[in-house]
């Protein structure tokens, strides 16, 4: 227990959820998306409520922003891959238990989609940039990842050294 409340990431509902339940989310299956995504305002937003309305822009730059952050610590960690398709099934796990306790709405679909699509649209580009171009990584992304994930957990209340698996 620590700051009077206990937690532990293993805890986080990875479960998968029923469309059934969720009867006003449109965008269920990746197809469904897919299907509709010329017909929407902005394609690249595909996270809905559970009341079928999608996220604003700025949540869905808050969930990018956080995998990245993210990212950033498995990096340091030494166990980012090169490609996001080649992450250990510890690691997607990893990501897939942080980002659902920041945003749950990220489970509101089948098989994992929505948070795999974000990993799968912006994971290449933060590699190349901060990876393979090495881009000042000792001093610029330290702290991006710090004041990004420290923020995020200081939010939850949840102390970021035991946010480690």
């Amino acid at each position: 227990m620590l700051f009077g409340k206990s937690y532990n990431l293993n805890d986080v509902d990875v479960a998968p959820l029923e469309q059934k339940d969720f009867p006003h989310v449109s965008f269920w299956f990746r197809s469904d998306w897919s299907s509709k995504r010329e017909e929407l305002t902005d394609p690249k937003i595909f996270v809905e409520t559970e009341n079928g309305e999608i996220v604003s822009r700025k949540r869905m730059d808050d969930m990018r922003k956080y995998a990245r952050g993210l990212w950033d610590t498995f990096q340091e960690e030494g166990i980012a891959p090169q490609k996001w398709g080649e992450a250990t099934a510890h690691l997607r796990e990893r990501y897939h238990r942080f980002m659902y306790e920041g945003f749950p709405e990220l489970k509101l679909c089948d098989k994992d989609w929505k948070v795999d699509l974000i990993a799968t649209l912006h994971y290449p580009s933060w590699y190349n940039y901060w990876v393979t171009k090495g881009h000042n990584r000792k001093q610029k992304t330290r702290s991006r990842s710090v004041r990004r994930i420290s923020a995020f957990h200081y939010h939850l209340n949840i102390p970021l050294a035991i946010c480690r698996l």
